[in-house]
């Protein structure tokens, strides 16, 4: 939306292919108490309270995103039709947030940068090609934004750097890094892209719960309080770890170490194999329990 303030002429974006990632997580930050403000919903409040009480944190909010790409304050120095405007189009830039993030995704295609991007079926099966690495990466991270008190947002540049990737691409290790080339070019990934991904996200992990049993509590629900703590420190590196130990999956004469051949191996055959081991733990520890 292009708008003339005081002269100025502004572009307010108010469509997620406008966006990139790092704005939209820039604005998350800055206005996070605003976002998170639910004040309009207190039961007290009559229902019209609440409606007028919404329109106006509707329009504090729409000021907020027009005032962070106009590089000016805004709320309070527009009239009443533009911030009327401004609270329209932010409601239905918010609306096409809600609705991508439910849209079924598979074989996600892309073109940007001039080049062909995919996102890979979710569906893990013996005809995936995705690798175990991606997978426990993935998880892995998301375990450590979530204990640093950061959301879902804050995940995409990092999920985006794992699953989107150029045709034929395989993921390594270097693509995630902080401050790499990949990271600092998937901060510029238009919103649009990074909502497909996310919506991908929520069915991967979907379809692995679902599918495989070792994405199920821990211990059959009665693991010792030392384990729990063993495990909320160590996270997925510890399943990792296990899986390493094993030795089920080294490549003779590759010269890589068990940690690495675990990785590169598909997800399918690990998860299989782990979630083979974790019923058969659970169902030793029922037939012997005392």
């Amino acid at each position: 939306m292009k708008l003339k303030i005081d002269g100025k002429k502004v572009t307010i974006p108010f469509l997620p292919e406008e966006v990139t990632i790092n704005q939209f997580l820039e604005f998350q930050r800055l206005h996070a108490d605003l976002i998170t403000e639910t004040s309009y919903r207190e039961p007290d409040l009559e229902e019209w309270e609440k409606e007028f009480q919404f329109q106006l944190h509707l329009e504090r909010l729409s000021a907020a995103w027009a005032s962070f790409f106009a590089g000016m304050e805004l709320y309070g120095s527009i009239g009443h039709d533009i911030a009327q405007l401004l609270a329209s189009e932010y409601a239905v830039f918010i609306d096409i947030i809600n609705s991508s993030l439910k849209e079924p995704v598979t074989n996600y295609t892309a073109t940007w940068k001039d080049e062909t991007w995919e996102i890979q079926d979710f569906v893990v099966d013996p005809a995936s090609g995705m690798t175990f690495n991606e997978v426990i990466t993935s998880k892995e991270v998301m375990r450590q934004l979530y204990s640093l008190g950061k959301g879902k947002w804050d995940s995409l540049p990092y999920l985006a750097c794992i699953f989107l990737r150029k045709k034929d691409e395989p993921f390594t290790d270097d693509l995630i890094l902080e401050g790499s080339e990949r990271m600092e070019l998937m901060q510029r990934l238009p919103l649009n892209h990074a909502l497909a991904l996310a919506a991908w996200y929520d069915q991967l992990c979907r379809y692995l719960a679902e599918n495989f049993s070792v994405f199920g509590s821990r211990g059959g629900g009665d693991t010792k309080p030392e384990l729990v703590a063993h495990y909320e420190n160590w996270g997925w590196v510890s399943f990792l770890s296990s899986v390493a130990e094993s030795k089920v999956f080294d490549i003779p004469g590759s010269g890589l170490d068990s940690f690495k051949c675990a990785g590169k191996a598909k997800a399918y055959e690990v998860l299989t194999y782990a979630s083979e081991k974790r019923d058969l733990d659970i169902a030793m520890k029922e037939a012997y329990k005392s």
